[in-house]
């Protein structure tokens, strides 16, 4: 049934529209940004359109995702006329990765928007005409400020159009954050702007490790089969469906690291053997912990762990308190943010 979105004022009659067909392509002009990033594009008769890749004040075509009598989600295909606060965005994964949704937007704007949406919610839900909402308190440091991140081993790699296209595709392995929207394919990683630049470096010694042991991947059909087959490596045997999950937690205050690889199960040897070589190559890491998880449910805490190098924890600072962290304890993942919002 065709939406109806108003009257015609000669007859009286309702005007109805209907609603915009799965990969239809649409020019519009959006006007503002709503909750997780997408811009709001009206077409000439009201309808809404959340429009994924856009930012506000730009004039773009959009391809319809889905629609529903009251909205349609879009994604932008060609952006024609650019806002004035666009901005190129760092990170080559941007718009893949599902990590960061506002890199496309200058700071000062995402602190505006988002600043609108707490005003929005106040007026729309909580009917309170002007809301008493105060400035966002912004943060010194846009890049390099979270102190864990959590990333996934894969044997489903995400490819680009060019990989898929030559149709030569040997090696499916990843080490990454999730695309978006996917929790079936991962990119391989190989930079992050989000936490201290030191994670690079750990995530480099972590894919060639697994690749040159052949340690395979859990819930991986080929677990065991990928990498090196070489028989000069001492750990190149049944390790199978054993790589999870790598945790890397980093002190602002003391500059500690921790590192903490989740496996399917326990094997001591190649955690020795990882530790060891993990402190050689990367010697900023002070702590190396193994978290044990033998359950189905994918998740990064183990039922138990085991310490292989330091003394399992990191230790930081917010204001005058000092914190021990472990392993799966929670912390703020923005130190600096967390201390200006408690002192506040």
């Amino acid at each position: 049934m065709p939406e109806i979105i108003g009257m015609d004022t000669n007859s009286e009659i309702p005007l109805r529209r209907p609603k915009p067909e799965r990969g239809e392509r649409l020019t519009l002009t959006t006007d503002s940004i709503a909750f997780e990033g997408k811009a709001i594009a009206r077409r000439e008769d009201g309808y809404v359109i959340f429009v994924d890749g856009a930012i506000a004040g730009e004039r773009i075509i959009a391809e319809i995702k889905k629609a529903k009598s009251s909205f349609a989600e879009a994604r932008m295909v060609e952006l024609l006329v650019p806002g004035p606060d666009r901005r190129a965005p760092i990170c080559p994964y941007f718009g893949i990765c599902g990590g960061c949704s506002l890199q496309h937007l200058k700071y000062r704007a995402q602190i505006k928007w988002k600043q609108q949406q707490v005003i929005d919610l106040f007026q729309r839900v909580g009917k309170i005409p002007e809301p008493p909402v105060r400035d966002v308190l912004a943060a010194p440091n846009e890049y390099y400020y979270r102190n864990k991140m959590e990333f996934s081993f894969s044997e489903e790699r995400w490819l680009s159009d060019e990989e898929i296209a030559s149709g030569d595709v040997q090696d499916r392995f990843a080490l990454g954050l999730h695309v978006r929207e996917r929790f079936d394919r991962v990119i391989d990683t190989q930079v992050c702007y989000l936490p201290k630049p030191v994670i690079a470096d750990i995530l480099s010694f972590t894919r060639r490790f697994k690749i040159e042991n052949n340690l395979g991947v859990y819930g991986s059909p080929n677990a065991g089969s990928g990498g090196s087959e070489s028989s000069n490596s001492a750990l190149s045997t049944q390790h199978l469906a054993l790589l999870r999950f790598l945790v890397i937690k980093t002190s602002h205050a003391t500059g500690e690291v921790m590192v903490n690889l989740v496996t399917s199960r326990a094997e001591p040897e190649v955690m020795k053997h990882y530790a060891k070589e993990l402190v050689e190559n990367v010697p900023a890491v002070t702590t190396v912990v193994n978290n044990i998880n033998t359950r189905r449910s994918q998740i990064a805490v183990g039922e138990f762990e085991k310490v292989y190098h330091g003394d399992g924890i990191i230790r930081d600072k917010i204001g005058n308190a000092g914190f021990r962290i472990s392993a799966n304890s929670f912390f703020q993942a923005n130190t600096i943010q967390a201390e200006r919002l408690y002192s506040v």
